[in-house]
């Protein structure tokens, strides 16, 4: 029986410990405390209305204060199945320019609240780029929230290593899918990992932004049925760069 009750503390301090560990999370419909927090998404590829799916990236931030906060950049990575080419319907800068819809402010708060909750973003953007030495069926989305310089002047983000915070929600529509004028490849398997969350302070250079990388429980969503999650990470490689490299590698 001590043996049990031993065991039985050593794995509630594991569980303890892997709950309070700083990083960031990709699910869809929520953030990871949702009930409704999912990993894969299939779409038939048969409407032009409505949505496809859903994400939200957000971020455990370690036991530290950001003085003069001004925003956070997070990577995020799409991979198909398709080897030669980034298909159409995952072209956010041309043929569905229009199919990504951005929302990085406090009304994305679901089961987390959202780091955006003590202070309003001036704006945010998505870019989607290409890097020359990346496989051809790869894009990067940049999702990008700042603070207006006056307001990050005045404010500061302190992590708790435990609390989970909203930093984007990325709603993907079916616009574009079938029929006349539609983007080829809404059914084509793909891979999406969010790859980092930077925060930054007016202070901050490109390579002293915090950056957070490691998943807390789940970094990487399967669009299509017939990927699986365990695999999905090793399509679109988690890199450990500097900020630095990471833009002059893309263009």
């Amino acid at each position: 029986m001590k043996k049990v009750t031993i065991l039985a503390a050593a794995l509630l301090m594991l569980s303890a410990s892997m709950a309070m560990a700083s990083g960031i999370n990709l699910y869809l419909n929520d953030c990871s405390l949702g009930a409704t927090a999912a990993t894969s998404a299939t779409n038939a590829c048969t409407s032009n209305s409505g949505t496809a799916m859903t994400l939200f990236g957000s971020m455990i931030m370690p036991a530290v204060t950001r003085t003069q906060f001004v925003g956070c950049q997070s990577v995020l990575d799409i991979q198909t199945d398709d080897a030669s080419t980034i298909n159409d319907w995952w072209r956010a800068d041309a043929c569905r320019s229009s199919a990504f819809s951005l929302t990085a402010d406090a009304s994305i708060a679901n089961s987390c609240g959202t780091v955006w909750d003590n202070a309003a973003p001036a704006g945010s953007n998505l870019t989607a780029l290409f890097a020359e030495a990346a496989p051809p069926n790869r894009i990067r989305f940049l999702i990008g929230t700042v603070l207006d310089a006056t307001v990050a002047a005045t404010t500061n983000l302190t992590g708790d290593n435990t609390t989970e915070w909203d930093v984007f929600k990325l709603t993907v529509l079916k616009s574009k899918s079938t029929g006349t004028g539609s983007c080829a490849g809404c059914s084509t398997n793909a891979c999406l990992v969010l790859n980092e969350i930077n925060v930054q302070t007016l202070t901050d250079t490109p390579d002293t932004y915090l950056r957070l990388t490691n998943p807390v429980t789940n970094q990487s969503i399967v669009y299509q049925a017939s990927l699986t999650t365990a695999i999905c990470p090793s399509a679109v490689p988690v890199r450990n760069r500097t900020w630095g490299s990471i833009k002059a590698l893309y263009r």
